[in-house]
């Protein structure tokens, strides 16, 4: 039950995080600040939000901050799966392939960080 819990927190952070970055963007891009840089902010901003969402979930969990990414990264490229194959019916291909093993070393990265910055109870 902690497990889930643990995960659930990260998710809310992270697509916290997700939300009010994709906002910011959004207003820059409608200004004409970032043109050309928009996908690479939005993939940065998705990469960032899973790296957060590991490290939250690592400095909340009590050992192996790897596997705690992991299964954070496993939760969250599932639910992304299903809104982009059911909500905008994308295609499976080596993209996709390269994307979700962008996203789980992100997430491992953040658990393995995290795990080192969680504080001992005493």
């Amino acid at each position: 039950m902690k497990c889930i819990k643990n995960i659930g927190i990260s998710c809310l952070y992270s697509y916290g995080f997700i939300f009010v970055f994709t906002f910011i963007l959004t207003l820059l891009n409608y200004i004409n600040f970032i043109d050309g840089a928009f996908t690479f902010f939005m993939i940065f901003n998705l990469v960032l939000s899973v790296f957060i969402g590991g490290f939250i979930c690592g400095k909340r969990s009590l050992k192996n901050g790897w596997l705690e990414g992991l299964k954070y990264g496993f939760v969250f490229l599932i639910i992304l799966s299903i809104l982009s194959f059911v909500g905008f019916n994308s295609k499976i291909g080596i993209k996709y392939f390269v994307f979700c093993s962008i996203i789980l070393v992100s997430s491992i990265l953040g658990g393995m960080i995290g795990i080192g910055f969680r504080r001992e109870k005493k």
